[in-house]
């Protein structure tokens, strides 16, 4: 679910959950926009780019995480 808020300045505000921290605080990612559907796009690009990313820089070694047993 994207919530939208009306920024003072005009703009569309939307936050996206990338994920949580080591403590357990979540870790927000924000979108602008000057109109209201453009941040439903715009959260969708940012995911893609977030996981793709992530996909790149996180190794996972597979003696300890088999493909199929994670």
């Amino acid at each position: 679910m994207l919530r939208l808020k009306k920024r003072a300045d005009g703009r569309y505000q939307s936050k996206i959950l990338i994920g949580h921290n080591e403590f357990g605080k979540s870790i927000y990612k924000f979108v602008y926009a000057k109109s209201q559907t453009e941040p439903k796009e715009k959260a969708e690009q940012a995911k893609i780019s977030i996981q793709q990313k992530l996909s790149r820089t996180h190794y996972i070694d597979s003696d300890t995480y088999p493909l199929g047993n994670c």
